[in-house]
């Protein structure tokens, strides 16, 4: 599994733990900007594969793929961090915008 995604699952497992633990909140907020910034990375490396090295077929394909699940890890991103938002109301905390 490549560590993109390992990444996501411990994100969502820890944002799920964090209904229980108060202090977990703050660390998948905060860990939200990463996980966002090796998205739109990982994202950036795929559009200048395609501008410089043209791929076909197969390789075209791996590429596509890869596009879609950086997308699809940067939704979980944004997923785990609108819950511990919601988590941080319940504690009565203060959400910043």
């Amino acid at each position: 599994m490549p560590p993109e995604c390992s990444r996501a699952t411990r994100f969502l497992g820890t944002c799920t733990s964090s209904t229980i633990d108060f202090a977990l909140t703050e660390l998948v907020i905060a860990d939200d900007l990463e996980m966002t910034a090796r998205c739109y990375a990982t994202l950036r490396r795929c559009v200048t594969l395609l501008a410089l090295q043209a791929p076909v077929a197969a390789d075209l394909r791996i590429v596509v793929v890869a596009m879609r699940a950086a997308n699809d890890l940067k939704r979980m991103g944004n997923l785990a961090h609108h819950i511990a938002k919601v988590v941080r109301l319940g504690h009565g905390g203060v959400i910043a915008p």
